[in-house]
Parts: structure tokens; C-alpha cells; sequence
């Protein structure tokens, strides 16, 4: 019976379906966002460390496909919940899982938490 089930994960994962003979979803990668909301008292040389360790990270961090930190622009109607997005793009769930161990990660993580407010961490697979 073992070698059976063996041999129909195999047939399944050969011809790209599940078990539950659903096609099998291709992922492209992996969306990590962040929205951040600062503190008021933060400074503006405050958040300009922060500006240079998400760069640091972007070019230190080499699991990381893709990377973008903005500020909210204000325009009319726009929700000013947050103000600044991190999004990130990973190739895989390892290389998220690097990302996060890094010591780059790491260490903007213990200068941004002081400073926030509101955090919103979303992650999501990106299929082709």
C-alpha cells in the first residue's frame, strides 16, 4: 500500500496535478508588504536612517528579486493610515526565510519598531 501511494504522488507531481486532481498552482513568487506608521514625535533624520537601511538591505540582502520603499504621496481622498509601503519580491518562500534571518533584516527591524505606530505585514504568492 506504501509503495502505491508512492507511486501516485509521483504520477501526480509528474503530470502536475493534486491529488484532489486540481491543476497544480504555479508560483512566480512571493509579495511581502509592510505598511508602516510613524510615531509623531519621529524626526525627519530618523526617518532618513531608516530610508538608508532599507537601501542597505536591498543591496546586502541578495534573496531579495525586488524591492521598493515609498512614502505616501497625500493625494486628495487617500487613506492616511500608513506612510510609508515596503514591498518586496522573493523568488521563493526560502529566500524569504533568508530575508528575514539576515542581519540586515535584523537590524532595521530594531530601528524601525521603536519609531512606529501601526505595522500591517501582508505576504502573499504571486501565480503566473
Amino acid at each position: 500500500m506504501k509503495k502505491l501511494l508512492i507511486i501516485l504522488a509521483l504520477v501526480f507531481t509528474a503530470t502536475g496535478m493534486t491529488i484532489a486532481n486540481q491543476p497544480a498552482k504555479k508560483v512566480k513568487g512571493i509579495r511581502h508588504l509592510v505598511l508602516v506608521k510613524f510615531k509623531e514625535n519621529t524626526t525627519p533624520q530618523q526617518i532618513a536612517r531608516i530610508d538608508t537601511l532599507v537601501m542597505k538591505m536591498k543591496n546586502e540582502i541578495k534573496a531579495i528579486h525586488k524591492l521598493e520603499w515609498g512614502k505616501r504621496m497625500g493625494l486628495p481622498g487617500e487613506s492616511d493610515e500608513y506612510d510609508y509601503c515596503l514591498n518586496i519580491i522573493f523568488k521563493s518562500e526560502l529566500n524569504m526565510t533568508m530575508y528575514e534571518e539576515h542581519p540586515a533584516h535584523k537590524k532595521l527591524k530594531a530601528a524601525i519598531l521603536p519609531l512606529i505606530s501601526k505595522i500591517t505585514r501582508f505576504n502573499y504568492e504571486i501565480e503566473k
